[in-house]
């Protein structure tokens, strides 16, 4: 089995899959290719203990930061538009499933940010939602999500 943030990232790489703008492009990791757009990129970048939650039980629990990166081709004024379609089909597919099958209690949107990024070849425009959610784990077992 894998690390509860793991399990999370690639709970919500399902959720996501179905999106017909990004197809198979969707990446659960910081480094991902970009000549493959647009795409998704999933990453857990912080978390923090929840000492007063995990008090409650045997379990300890975490506040997990939780970002989807919509990456697009920078090509046209459109591009806007384009992060902004993709966006909200995010919003809808995670929100179909706030618990992501049970592994979280309510991921809730907290916060996202769009810019252009032309540092490369080709400008590229970058929708960034943030999520946040609470999970619990076995302490002894990282790889156990509990309820």
């Amino acid at each position: 089995m894998a690390h509860a943030r793991q399990q999370i990232r690639d709970a919500v790489a399902t959720a996501l899959g179905s999106i017909d703008e990004v197809g198979d492009n969707v990446y659960t990791s910081h480094v991902y290719p970009v000549d493959r757009l647009p795409a998704l990129v999933i990453t857990t970048p912080s978390e923090t203990y929840l000492e007063e939650a995990s008090a409650m039980g045997d379990d300890q629990a975490f506040l997990l930061d939780l970002e989807v990166r919509v990456l697009a081709k920078a090509e046209s004024d459109t591009v806007d538009d384009l992060l902004d379609t993709i966006a909200a089909k995010v919003q809808a597919a995670l929100a179909a499933d706030d618990t992501l099958g049970g592994r979280v209690l309510n991921l809730i949107t907290t916060e996202t940010e769009v810019e252009i990024d032309a540092e490369g070849e080709q400008p590229i425009g970058v929708a960034t939602t943030t999520w946040s959610c609470i999970y619990r784990i076995d302490p002894a077992d990282p790889e156990t999500l509990t309820h």
